[in-house]
């Protein structure tokens, strides 16, 4: 039965079960000893990156840690890895951009605006790093926040002079 585990004493499985430790989704072969947390929990490791069975609470703004109860493995929604200065993943979650919804990979950088938001443009049209709300009306407008995809139930798109669409 999931979260119970295998009563040893002296080494050697007793054919009981019981409880596995607090926030432990699995411990079989031995009651004491965890192998799988709960979710926004991990293992916690000894000095020596050794299991100690037992399950810590993930760092901040983390939404899962596995394997080692210090270093994050997903971070929660509008959160991002943190990088260090030498490019290296720290574990550890950080807020995205303003107005970013998703950067899982590394907090400064955005890879999804969020709904009804876009990337700013910058020279030659190139995407920053930058998001910001679409035109008033307007649903969609992902890979430019000033020219919208699709626009909300009941409205159109305008258009200029010579018929075509302005992207309002």
């Amino acid at each position: 039965q999931s979260g119970y585990g295998l009563i040893v004493e002296n080494g050697e499985p007793t054919g009981e079960c019981k409880k596995c430790p607090e926030y432990c989704s699995s411990c079989e072969e031995n009651a004491n000893i965890c192998d799988n947390c709960i979710l926004g929990y991990g293992l916690v490791l000894d000095e020596n990156g050794i299991s100690t069975g037992q399950c810590g609470e993930c760092p901040e703004n983390c939404r899962n840690c596995d394997y080692d109860s210090k270093s994050c493995t997903l971070c929660i929604t509008g959160y991002g890895f943190i990088i260090d200065e030498n490019g290296k993943n720290t574990g550890k979650c950080g807020a995205c951009p303003e107005n970013c919804n998703y950067c899982a990979m590394d907090n400064s950088w955005c890879t999804y605006c969020g709904p009804q938001k876009g990337f700013v443009l910058g020279s030659n049209n190139v995407l920053t790093n930058k998001c910001q709300q679409c035109p008033e009306n307007c649903n969609f407008c992902v890979y430019d926040s000033q020219n919208c995809s699709v626009c909300n139930d009941n409205y159109g798109f305008k258009k200029d002079s010579n018929n075509y669409r302005t992207g309002e």
